[in-house]
């Protein structure tokens, strides 16, 4: 054989633990799976065409991550409740803060600003109309965009884990335009200082922007809860 010749490295195939993890944390994030459904091993590997192994390996993994809990009886998709609300945006003003302030703190070519004003115009015009399912769409797609120029990608993928958790709840409120105004105005407010090189403002901003969405959630969740009946 000639020796000469050079070949690209292959890459392995994805796990298919890692793949049945990726689809249920999805619908989980999404809400495709309802929050307090039950989830069966074997119901969910015969749906998903696999063997209950990496069906068991993911909800493990899911476990671990906060996405589903034991309820004695076998695991269900996490339910959250206001104390948990508080928790995880304590944690995602702690870490998404300073990320802001990393992103703004380095020199941005216009193709790595590009996408972000895009996806704001985006949203300014789904709003504009009233499209609720667009705004969402543009929204993640900010998100996203933001998340990538993080150079430390452990970071990264932690503050992708608990916006996770609350992306559903958080989506399903987008169709309120006031809230929609709101995002888009300290969206704005956060890419300007993205621009400038602004990493205080850019952290203040997005301070702004979580304790805002904690709000909304926290009422939201208080809300669906029931009234518990007073002493008799």
């Amino acid at each position: 054989m000639n020796t000469s010749i050079q070949f690209d490295t292959l890459k392995k195939a994805e796990p298919l633990s890692a793949r049945v993890y990726t689809t249920l944390r999805e619908c989980l994030s999404n809400g495709r799976i309802p929050r307090g459904e039950p989830l069966q091993e074997a119901a969910l590997a015969a749906k998903l065409g696999v063997s209950r192994t990496p069906v068991r390996e993911a909800l493990a993994r899911l476990t671990a991550e906060g996405f589903v809990v034991a309820d004695g009886q076998g695991l269900t998709s996490a339910a959250l409740s206001i104390e948990d609300m508080e928790e995880i945006y304590g944690l995602r003003m702690l870490l998404e803060v300073e990320a802001l302030r990393l992103v703004a703190g380095k020199v941005r070519t216009d193709e790595e600003i590009a996408p972000l004003r895009a996806a704001l115009v985006d949203m300014a015009d789904s709003h504009a109309e009233g499209d609720g399912a667009s705004f969402m769409e543009a929204n993640n797609r900010f998100r996203a965009v933001w998340l990538d120029l993080v150079s430390n990608r452990r970071l990264a993928r932690t503050i992708e884990l608990y916006a996770d958790h609350v992306r559903c709840l958080r989506e399903s409120t987008l169709d309120d335009p006031d809230i929609r105004h709101g995002v888009v105005e300290r969206l704005r407010a956060l890419l300007a200082a993205i621009e400038s090189g602004d990493c205080a403002t850019a952290g203040e901003v997005m301070r702004e922007h979580l304790c805002a969405a904690r709000g909304v959630l926290i009422e939201q969740l208080t809300r669906a809860t029931p009234t518990q009946p007073g002493p008799r």
